[in-house]
């Protein structure tokens, strides 16, 4: 538990996309920067970050500004189409961003 990384072992041959955060910051960076290369590229992601050190050191942390985020994310109200047809049928029909 303490600064092991035994969780992320068993996906590290999934084939997802796997960003490692050296801070708070770092990974509050990459979550916005993840989320959206996981939604254009249809392949799921983790965010990884050691929680004990990075969550218990002092440090500065800059929260991103919700207007940004917005316009990088999108509204949720945005709808997210199937890319081809040949994928619609596992992917289903087009759905909000961030379902209700």
């Amino acid at each position: 538990m303490h600064c092991g990384h035994d969780d992320i072992y068993g996906a590290l041959d999934t084939g997802w996309i796997m960003l490692m955060g050296k801070d708070a910051q770092q990974a509050a960076d990459q979550a916005l920067i993840l989320r959206r290369v996981t939604e254009l590229s249809l392949t799921p992601g983790m965010n990884i970050m050691d929680g004990f050190l990075t969550t218990h050191l002092e440090r500065t942390f800059y929260k991103h500004e919700s207007d940004l985020i917005r316009e990088y994310l999108g509204a949720p109200e945005d709808v997210m189409t199937a890319p081809p047809k040949r994928s619609a049928f596992s992917l289903g029909p087009p759905v909000a961003a961030c379902p209700r």
